[in-house]
């Protein structure tokens, strides 16, 4: 395992682990310190129970790019495709066999992220069609999937950034979060039925610009972004909800370029983004930030209670982060 970061006591760190995996990786759910579930290009799929140790890999579709994946324990997990065909697959026996639950050859659907409320209900965020975001709801914990009719309406060219399967969240209120390419954070309180939205201080003035991911807690919330085609352009690209409720931009220290995934430690303060470019991080809920590595990923993800989380990336990168 290679180290980077300040790897001394009471200094959090990141070790890389070995990967069977070549695939840009960009699907990551962490369970807890030892059960992670990734996803990828190329159909790839990952599972891991000792920590990293060993894999249990394998290919579902090799022609698809399986952006988002979410877990409910080592054996059952779902993957959803971004791109053409719309995809989503479900495995009941970690990933000796996986599932075709829907399947949409729209050559204009583009599914971005996925999140659930609980084992059973579930809701898949898409590009916009026709004015109207496309949208895709389940009950029975993925097994069928339908069209969300009251989904959001959509400005003019918006969308939403498969960047980390979180440019969508379901928060610990029950709330949907969704971040767009025009900077928009819309919102709804009542599983999809009804809408409202405000306007995102993130950068937003480019198409490869807007809000890449977001991330919450009960006392707090942050959004993390800025411009893919400038790896390292720190204008816009964080902001947190302040104590009154407005969402203010990190001004002072904020991270050191793009960052496309963003996360909490649980039950704590401590915040980390990644992005191609670096991973940094905040003690102080996003307000400010520092560099944690140079060694930059696509997603980050830590399990209920855990203080060691995982991260995903290019070329089949994976990595343990450790928060003493």
């Amino acid at each position: 395992m290679k180290s980077f970061g300040q790897n001394q006591e009471n200094t959090p760190f990141i070790k890389l682990v070995q990967s069977p995996s070549e695939a840009s990786l960009r699907g990551l759910h962490s369970l807890s310190e030892s059960t992670v579930w990734v996803s990828g290009s190329q159909g790839t799929f990952l599972r891991s129970i000792d920590g990293g140790k060993s894999w249990k890999h394998g290919s579902i579709v090799d022609s698809v790019d399986f952006r988002d994946i979410h877990a409910f324990d080592a054996n059952r997990a779902i993957v959803v495709s971004a791109g053409h065909p719309a995809l989503i697959f479900i495995t009941g026996n970690a990933g000796d066999n996986w599932e075709l639950v829907y399947e949409n050859q729209d050559e204009k659907v583009f599914l971005d992220a996925m999140d659930f409320w609980d084992g059973n209900k579930g809701v898949i965020f898409g590009d916009a069609i026709d004015g109207k975001f496309f949208m895709l709801h389940t009950d029975d914990g993925g097994r069928s999937w339908s069209k969300l009719k009251t989904a959001p309406k959509a400005l003019e060219e918006e969308g939403g950034f498969a960047a980390s399967g979180t440019n969508m969240i379901i928060n610990s209120s029950g709330q949907i979060m969704i971040g767009t390419t025009e900077g928009r954070l819309i919102t709804s309180d009542d599983q999809g039925r009804s809408w409202k939205w405000i306007q995102a201080p993130l950068e937003s003035s480019k198409p490869t610009s807007g809000i890449f991911s977001i991330a919450t807690t009960l006392e707090a919330a942050l959004m993390v972004g800025g411009d893919f085609s400038d790896q390292n352009g720190m204008n816009k690209n964080a902001a947190y909800l302040d104590e009154q409720g407005k969402w203010r931009i990190c001004l002072d220290k904020p991270p050191l370029g793009y960052r496309s995934g963003v996360a909490y430690v649980p039950d704590t303060a401590i915040a980390i983004c990644t992005g191609p470019g670096g991973t940094d991080i905040s003690f102080d809920s996003g307000k400010h930030w520092s560099i944690l590595s140079n060694d930059g990923f696509h997603s980050v993800s830590f399990g209920k209670g855990q203080k060691s989380g995982w991260l995903s990336g290019a070329n089949g990168r994976i990595a343990k982060i450790y928060i003493p």
